[in-house]
């Protein structure tokens, strides 16, 4: 097994969660304390370095408190004259140990360290003392392990790095300082991470007194605060959840009062907006730029806004079709009711002779099959027009439609007197209509031929296929329509007798009407010399 994979893992381990990155809060406002959170823990990612620039000061402080070589004070033995040098502080000491292991000196009786000479081979060099880090829990082949870095600096500069792994009994699993321990005390542990106690900071440092003996300086420093920061590799994370914590309470009014603004602005806009459309002061679409789901809010706003216009438009224009309606209908009806009557009162006088009782017969009934055909285009407009109205749409074979209806139809237009030309291919072509309504199409488009152009005139009707439509061209050779009404020719009342409009002027109306309730489109195409064609686009069915 080989542990040295632990290290990069855990190192690569605490880089990958720094920089995991989460979504802005303007995107998802139901959960944005949760972002926020995860905003402020990826800051520390930007926080790194200045807490590693921090914490270098502080090693420097921790690793230029050294002793390079023995004072010549310790050479010399005069020991009390090394605490006046600026490497020690009033709260640091040093022990100095024969060979034996016996303390040749001492500051205070009451401070015995119990060290022995074992022990002391494993305290630090006082000129190489490390920079400790220690990760417990590590897991690995579902084991848990301590692992343990000495790395040793000169300058700030890593210069090499003792490494243990251990088990939870201090057992030595793999190390790369060589070394015949197999395991390790407390004590020990502590020891070679330089601290004794958890209270003192320890390294060592041989030398030869003056008289050639061979001495051990046994050096304790007491940083307080700055040893659990400065010395140890983990200090800067120490330091960095500190600068953390001081951003969380620098951002978090910050991100509430931002975030009070960023839902009560568009609250506002949109109450400003709701009151303008319940004042009826005119609808003012709003422009909004900001978290996704307010300009949904917005965008939803907007599109309600706009149907609700089209919706006041649309029954406006109504309102006018219908008084339209009222005024056409009653100026229609008025003349041949009059004539109605006038021809009624000559018949019931007795004052005609039979001759023109016939004709007056003949014109009562002529205006009857008027008002008939007004009241029920009328009727059909404002079936057409409900809005519960649907039609009874089915699947058929459009061609095989069409030679049946041209088939019967083909008769009547002789019989009047016109000339028909059809064409119509072999095959198939389905399309979903209701036959009922989509024969009054062409009902509509033909007797406008009857009533305005001369007999002998020719009607021609053909089917073709383009992509997914059906195109349907139904039209004559007569003597067409001016410009300027071809633009009026679908709207209701065209009755000018050069638009071309039946009955009522509903005809083309209501063949509109039915064409877009099949989801197809009519309009006029360019044909030859005075042509009128109508062109018809409806939907193929393939299923």
């Amino acid at each position: 097994m080989n542990y040295h994979i632990l290290r990069p893992l855990k190192v690569w381990g605490i880089n990958l969660n720094l920089n995991r990155s989460g979504r802005s809060y303007l995107n998802k406002m139901i959960i944005g304390f949760s972002i926020f959170i995860v905003g402020l823990l990826i800051s520390v990612a930007i926080i790194t370095p200045i807490s590693k620039s921090i914490h270098k000061n502080l090693m420097k402080t921790y690793l230029s408190n050294v002793f390079e070589e023995p004072p010549k004070e310790m050479i010399d033995g005069e020991y009390y004259k090394v605490y006046d040098l600026d490497v020690l502080s009033k709260n640091d000491f040093f022990y100095i140990y024969n060979e034996k292991g016996d303390i040749v000196y001492r500051k205070d009786s009451w401070l015995m360290p119990n060290i022995s000479l074992k022990e002391i081979e494993l305290i630090p060099y006082e000129n190489n003392k490390p920079i400790v880090n220690q990760d417990d829990y590590i897991e690995f082949d579902s084991n848990n392990y301590i692992y343990i870095d000495l790395d040793y600096y000169e300058n700030l500069v890593n210069v090499s790095s003792d490494y243990y792994i251990l088990d939870y009994d201090l057992n030595i699993i793999e190390t790369n300082v060589n070394s015949s321990m197999d395991m390790f005390t407390e004590k020990e542990l502590k020891l070679i991470q330089g601290d004794y106690l958890e209270q003192w900071y320890v390294s060592k440092m041989y030398f030869d007194s003056k008289d050639g003996e061979s001495l051990i300086a046994v050096i304790f420093r007491d940083y307080s605060m700055e040893s659990s920061i400065g010395s140890d590799k983990r200090g800067y994370e120490f330091i960095r959840w500190i600068l953390l914590i001081l951003l969380f309470l620098i951002a978090t009014p910050i991100y509430i009062l931002t975030l009070y603004k960023n839902v009560k602005e568009p609250l506002n806009k949109l109450d400003e907006a709701i009151k303008g459309v319940a004042d009826e002061n005119g609808i003012d679409l709003i422009s909004y730029e900001g978290p996704k789901e307010f300009q949904s809010v917005f965008n939803d706003f907007n599109d309600m806004a706009l149907k609700l216009e089209k919706s006041k438009k649309e029954t406006k224009k109504q309102q006018i079709i219908n008084r339209r309606i009222i005024a056409n209908v009653s100026h229609d009806l008025k003349t041949p009711l009059t004539v109605i009557k006038g021809y009624s009162s000559a018949l019931l006088d007795n004052k005609t002779d039979s001759d023109k009782q016939r004709e007056y017969y003949l014109k009562i009934n002529e205006k009857t099959q008027i008002m008939t055909e007004m009241v029920t285009e009328l009727n059909d407009y404002s079936r057409l027009n409900h809005p519960e109205f649907k039609m009874n749409r089915k699947r058929i074979d459009i061609l095989d439609y069409f030679r049946v209806y041209f088939d019967i139809k083909s008769k009547e237009i002789e019989f009047f007197g016109y000339n028909l030309s059809v064409e119509i291919p072999n095959g198939e072509l389905f399309c979903k209509i209701d036959e009922k309504y989509f024969e009054r199409i062409f009902e509509n488009i033909i007797n406008n031929t009857f009533k305005h152009t001369p007999k002998g005139t020719g009607i021609f009707f053909r089917v073709t296929s383009d992509g997914g439509n059906v195109l349907i061209e139904i039209g004559d050779d007569g003597p067409g329509i001016p410009v300027e009404y071809e633009d009026h020719i679908f709207k209701p009342f065209t009755t000018n007798d050069e638009a071309r409009g039946t009955g009522g002027g509903m005809g083309m109306a209501i063949a509109k009407m039915i064409v877009e309730y099949h989801h197809g489109s009519i309009g006029l195409k360019k044909g030859k010399e005075n042509e009128l064609i109508y062109e018809i686009k409806l939907p193929k069915d393939a299923s």
